[in-house]
């Protein structure tokens, strides 16, 4: 049923979409699906305690989101803070879900990119927090999301908001500043709360413990690699997508404390050979790349995913405290900050990507793209020769959300593994 609001958003509701029949036992479907998951990365021995709050945080989001109206976002470029002073609670709802993108099939065509069938199946559906937000909304980060937002809005009032084609400050930042502050009067008329000084400073306040909790929890990881594995910090991360931030940073906290003390008396998975991530976002619960690299005897150390490190790792950077001063430091750490292939310039990706191999002396860089997504299939293939002429070894794993490849990915990681492996004894 669409729920309905003070405004439309930002589309006309001149035509209808056509309507979607949700299967009945959807949602136990989903449940059953994310437990069985969870059963397949819980079973580590010696992993960390901490990490069950986390895990429950995702699995049972609603006990753990924050008092208010729910505004749905999809993607990194929505500035949380922004949601936040005016009045409502954000929460990201891109999902990897099969059982989401199996609804979404009655509309969307199967050669679609599967994490936009999967989200707009998820909000369809009512699956997950979708149920329960007043408003969306949607950047325009992608020709799907593009088109995502009229069928949307027959469901939940949608937002949309469209990035420059370029990262650069010099030249986008004006324009971005002007979609910010839209976002923020559409919102305000939504909630009945504008977002004012004080509210904007809180709010930035409140997402900066968010930063400063999962910094502090990489440094801990630095110095005990193998302590957490790559899904470990996935899972904190998609935590994240709903928990309310003050409860969530305490709970990095303590982790980052349980990680230092574990450190103290050696790795807890031995010899695991390094990579980093790089690629579309490793969306829950299709973490089978995870998984499958994790099985052979390996470890994401680091990623530059929009799903993991990259949605937690850049704080907001405030130098004027007026309230101006501070729409400017959000624009500037939610688009010049990142390194989304929707840009026309990856140079900051490739480096970023180098810098991690280099400085975590990983074994090498597997990118994850999800076919049909151009985006990250173009920037992959440029990255490969890049990353040859540096003599970093590469991997490009291409697949979609189900379960079908799991064995033939299996074969190709193993494969490339031994080949890691024998450029080192041979140097």
């Amino acid at each position: 049923m669409r729920r309905s609001g003070p405004n439309d958003g930002d589309f006309s509701g001149r035509y209808r979409a056509p309507r979607v029949l949700v299967p009945p036992g959807v949602a136990e479907e989903e449940q059953k699906l994310q437990e069985s998951v969870l059963r397949s990365f819980g079973s580590r021995a010696g992993r960390p305690a901490g990490l069950e709050r986390f895990e429950q945080m995702v699995l049972r989001p609603s006990d753990f989101v924050g008092d208010g109206p729910l505004v749905g976002t999809f993607c990194n470029f929505v500035p949380e803070e922004i949601v936040e002073a005016a009045g409502a609670v954000p929460v990201r709802l891109c999902t990897g879900s099969i059982v989401a993108q199996s609804i979404a099939e009655q509309v969307l065509p199967r050669d679609a990119c599967p994490v936009a069938r999967a989200s707009f199946g998820a909000v369809v559906g009512g699956l997950g927090m979708a149920p329960h937000v007043k408003a969306l909304v949607l950047p325009a980060a992608c020709d799907a999301k593009r088109r995502l937002g009229e069928l949307l809005r027959d469901h939940v009032p949608v937002i949309a908001l469209s990035i420059p084609g370029r990262s650069d400050h010099r030249t986008e930042l004006g324009y971005w500043l002007s979609e910010l502050g839209r976002l923020a009067q559409k919102l305000a008329e939504i909630t009945g709360r504008t977002p004012t000084r004080a509210r904007l400073r809180d709010a930035i306040m409140r997402r900066r413990a968010v930063q400063d909790a999962f910094r502090e929890l990489e440094r801990a990881r630095r110095d005990s690699p193998h302590v957490l594995t790559g899904s470990d910090l996935a899972m904190v991360a998609a935590a994240s997508f709903h928990a309310d931030p003050l409860r969530w940073a305490d709970a990095c906290g303590q982790l980052a404390a349980e990680v230092r003390e574990a450190g103290r008396d050696g790795p807890l998975t031995d010899g695991a050979i390094p990579l980093v991530m790089t690629g579309a976002p490793l969306l829950w619960p299709a973490w089978k790349l995870y998984r499958v690299i994790e099985e052979v005897g390996a470890s994401v150390v680091a990623d530059t995913l929009c799903s993991a490190t990259q949605r937690l790792y850049d704080p907001v950077q405030v130098d004027d405290w007026s309230r101006s001063g501070m729409m400017r430091a959000l624009a500037l750490r939610y688009f010049s900050a990142s390194l989304c292939p929707c840009f026309v310039d990856s140079t900051a990706h490739a480096d970023r990507v180098i810098e991690l191999a280099r400085e975590w002396q990983a074994a090498g860089v597997v990118a994850h793209n999800l076919r049909l997504c151009q985006l990250f299939q173009i920037q992959s293939a440029r990255l490969r020769h890049i990353l040859r002429d540096e003599g970093i070894p590469f991997l490009a794993i291409d697949t979609e959300l189900g379960p079908e490849d799991v064995e033939q990915i299996r074969v190709r990681v193993e494969a490339f593994l031994e080949m890691v492996k024998e450029q080192g004894r041979t140097q």
